[in-house]
């Protein structure tokens, strides 16, 4: 039984460490841009977006290349975001480009409000490849040729790992600390490993392969169109790759019951669509971790609480270090964050088997009892 504990303890040590490691020492070199790379349609959901992330937005218009096109969608004109929007293009005279251009209406009401605000654009998009990316990502100078550059001929579908940044206030820090050592981290770590995963910030595919594969419906298949792209990708033996840099979100300010309502509506959805995936995810968390420590100390006659501290001591620093090497910046504010993370994530784990706590995409209301239509099956 012994021997039991301290392999687990000393695998799934290990496991954290490594993967800190492989995830703090950065991603991989950029690749060159490519002059002749082909155009490309960005599209950039915007609904329900706070100014200060509608503002971010704009910057897929400022940096958007020649030869590409770029189409933000929303749901309806007197949506905030889209006055918003409409404003900072006309003032930075992007408003008269005819490769730049908003669409609004939504033909459907799905499960996957998400897709309902996308389906248009994917409808009209002039080009066969296709960039999603959330209009809450940072838009760099070069950010579609940075993509293109990582997009080789036999890639099949294009994601990213996604770090936070600008965080302001404990909640942003807890909700950081999730994003980038919860999902980023193994995210990276898998890719590496030959078995990369999709994330839904930033989702590139051709059109035709798409169409070839049963259409856009097909992404209807699960709850979350990432794990449906995914799952789509895999069944035909597609190549999934993840860009070699990762992509920002800027969070700014969160509420704490915004911050629990989003990452209790992530775990359902990973429930849901990948059922013993989250079964599995205590294995990656510190507290699962921290818990075999216990009762290998109990078992040891060491003292539990000692043994538990050094433990964990060890597992926070690897990760702070990795957070703090990613973003390159280190704030105080981390460690905080972290250990509300490894206190919360127990618990969330529990209440995300069940808990949709009512809440959509972006507080937009979705059909939750909606199922996939026969297509996507």
């Amino acid at each position: 039984m012994i021997l039991l504990l301290l392999g687990v303890v000393g695998f799934l040590t290990a496991a954290h460490v490594c993967t800190s490691l492989f995830f703090g020492r950065g991603a991989a070199t950029p690749r060159k841009h490519n002059a002749s790379q082909p155009a490309v349609t960005v599209v950039v959901p915007i609904a329900a977006l706070a100014s200060d992330e509608a503002m971010g937005a704009v910057d897929a218009a400022r940096y958007l290349t020649p030869s590409s096109h770029l189409i933000y969608c929303a749901f309806d004109e007197a949506d905030p975001a889209v006055i918003f929007l409409r404003k900072q293009l006309q003032a930075g005279g992007f408003d008269d480009r005819s490769n730049v251009q908003i669409l609004t209406g939504r033909n459907a009401h799905t499960r996957n409000p998400k897709l309902d605000n996308i389906a248009q654009a994917y409808a009209v998009a002039p080009t066969d490849q296709i960039i999603f990316m959330d209009g809450n990502l940072r838009f760099g100078p070069h950010y579609v040729d940075a993509i293109c550059a990582d997009w080789e001929s036999q890639i099949d579908v294009l994601s990213t790992s996604p770090v936070t940044t600008d965080e302001h206030g404990v909640w942003a820090y807890f909700e950081a600390a999730v994003l980038n050592l919860s999902h980023a981290r193994w995210l990276h770590a898998l890719a590496r490993s030959g078995f990369p995963f999709a994330h839904g910030k930033l989702l590139a595919f051709r059109k035709s392969w798409l169409e070839g594969q049963g259409g856009f419906a097909k992404l209807h298949a699960k709850r979350a169109e990432d794990t449906a792209l995914v799952a789509l990708a895999r069944n035909a033996g597609a190549r999934i790759a993840l860009t070699s840099q990762h992509q920002e979100i800027p969070l700014g300010k969160r509420l704490a019951g915004d911050v629990f309502a989003r990452n209790l509506r992530w775990r359902f959805l990973r429930s849901r669509d990948l059922c013993f995936g989250y079964a599995m995810e205590p294995l990656s968390a510190i507290w699962f971790v921290l818990v075999i420590v216990g009762v290998l100390a109990a078992q040891l006659d060491l003292p539990i609480g000692l043994t538990i501290i050094a433990v964990w001591i060890v597992l926070h620093l690897s990760e702070c270090w990795a957070w703090a090497r990613v973003v390159r910046r280190w704030s105080p504010m981390m460690h905080l964050g972290l250990v509300l993370r490894d206190i919360l994530e127990p618990f969330l784990w529990v209440l995300g088997w069940w808990l949709w706590r009512h809440r959509g995409w972006r507080d937009l209301s979705s059909a939750k009892s909606a199922k996939p239509s026969s297509d996507a099956r």
